[in-house]
């Protein structure tokens, strides 16, 4: 851009009035205020612009709340017992990795806020607590013991109870730390059971369903 920046001497910073346009349609433009340049980095992912279909008022979102209450009371309770067990995990998915999926698949179909993921249709959901037994925030390892057996384990260790400690090989060897996983469980009432993975199944998530072992 064309500018100048003044010296001891010479005074005040000017700026000319610019754009740097880029491939992607992202600029850096301008702005009237004093130093507040602003750069639109994501101007390939963002529409030209927001067209709003109906005014979001009351009627808009009474209407909206009545439909959700109708959902809700079609919904009947299930009662009878699942033949099979389908676990998905996505590692990392916290809430905001989730609400910046959200928020960028809402630019990209031109829903913005009122975007919805699949995992979000579902008729039931919860959150729960990720702490480990020794950190207040988890890894994959004593996680995949946590949401496989049930049971908290340290950090970095999997498939054993809090009584092991990270690379306690000892502690490790003593069966009655071991914690048993869903698919542990399965197996040992007859069911067939198994593993699809992108990574590796010697990697922290996969290895919670069969591992015991201090250190990841």
């Amino acid at each position: 851009a064309a500018s100048r920046l003044g010296t001891a001497e010479g005074g005040a910073r000017t700026h000319a009035a610019s754009r740097l346009g880029t491939a992607e349609g992202g600029a850096r433009t301008h702005s009237p205020h004093k130093g507040q340049d602003h750069l639109d980095v994501m101007g390939h992912l963002l529409p030209k612009s927001k067209k709003v279909a109906v005014v979001e008022d009351m009627a808009f979102w009474n209407e909206r709340m009545q439909a959700e209450l109708r959902t809700q009371l079609q919904k009947t309770e299930i009662v009878s017992q699942a033949k099979n067990i389908i676990f998905f995990l996505g590692d990392g998915t916290s809430i905001s990795t989730l609400t910046a999926a959200r928020y960028l698949k809402g630019l990209r179909t031109g829903n913005f806020e009122h975007q919805v993921m699949a995992y979000e249709k579902f008729p039931y959901s919860t959150l729960i607590k990720t702490y480990s037994g020794d950190k207040m925030v988890t890894d994959s390892a004593a996680s995949a013991t946590a949401y496989l057996s049930g049971v908290k384990g340290n950090q970095e260790t999997i498939g054993v109870d809090a009584n092991v400690q990270l690379a306690d090989c000892d502690a490790m060897n003593v069966p009655q730390f071991h914690t048993n996983s869903i698919l542990r469980n399965f197996q040992d009432a007859g069911r067939s059971t198994g593993i699809v993975t992108v990574t590796r199944v010697t990697h922290a998530s996969p290895a919670g369903t069969y591992a015991h072992t201090a250190d990841r």
